[in-house]
């Protein structure tokens, strides 16, 4: 596992958009271990007027989820847009805490645009690396897909510190 070590159950799992259902399918595990009572998919558009937080519902509720138990979040654009967006939402319904379920090498971004964005909240956040089948996070520097991946990371982690003034 990578991200938090002891994951305490939560109000909602956050899941967000990316990678090909490995978040989804990580945050539906969760889900479905009791950790929390629903999940809120963060997406945005990707094409026309389908929202990648559409598609992420449609694989958890193939995975068992009620849809009951599933609130959309279909605006965002980005890690950081994932975090405000998610704030509103949690801040609408009272929930006090939350898993943030993503890539293990989208982590670190995560927690700091998280951690920036819901200071202040009084809502407790932890975090959760996807079980990703290519992608060995103690090994990415010898995959040529994982150097890509976390080279572009380490760049955005610096675009996000600079432009977001993190």
């Amino acid at each position: 596992m990578v991200g938090d070590k002891d994951l305490q159950p939560a109000d909602v799992i956050i899941v967000l958009s990316g990678e090909q259902g490995e978040r989804v399918a990580t945050g539906v595990k969760l889900y479905q271990e009791g950790l929390a009572p629903r999940l809120l998919m963060t997406g945005g558009p990707v094409e026309w007027n389908v929202a990648a937080a559409d598609i992420m519902a449609e694989q958890a509720k193939f995975l068992g989820v009620p849809e009951k138990d599933i609130v959309l979040e279909k605006r965002a654009t980005s890690t950081y847009e994932n975090a405000l967006c998610s704030l509103d939402i949690l801040k609408k319904n009272g929930w006090q805490s939350a898993i943030v379920v993503t890539s293990p090498y989208h982590l670190r971004r995560t927690r700091l645009a998280f951690n920036n964005v819901f200071r202040g909240s009084g809502i407790r956040l932890s975090f959760y690396g996807a079980e990703d089948p290519w992608l060995d996070p103690t090994r990415w520097w010898l995959q040529d897909r994982g150097i890509e991946v976390v080279g572009l990371e380490y760049f955005k982690l610096a675009w996000y510190v600079i432009h977001n003034g993190i």
